[in-house]
């Protein structure tokens, strides 16, 4: 199972989305998806809100984050 805080990606989070951490998270996820490469690793990832989440016909994530975890 991989993990993620995505409250970093959020348009309402009070932190700025650029940085180490939010950037870090991703570029986690990409190396542990490239080391299972070719093997029979299975992944299940999980974080708090999902990309794509919607509030009152709102993004939640901010629009770079959605693009860059896709």
């Amino acid at each position: 199972m991989l993990v993620l805080n995505s409250m970093y990606y959020l348009i309402d989070n009070d932190e700025s989305p650029e940085g180490d951490v939010p950037q870090g998270q991703l570029s986690w996820l990409k190396s542990q998806l490239q080391l299972a490469k070719g093997t029979a690793t299975k992944f299940i990832i999980t974080y708090h809100v999902y990309e794509g989440a919607r509030y009152k016909f709102n993004d939640m994530w901010i629009s770079s984050m959605t693009s860059e975890y896709i």
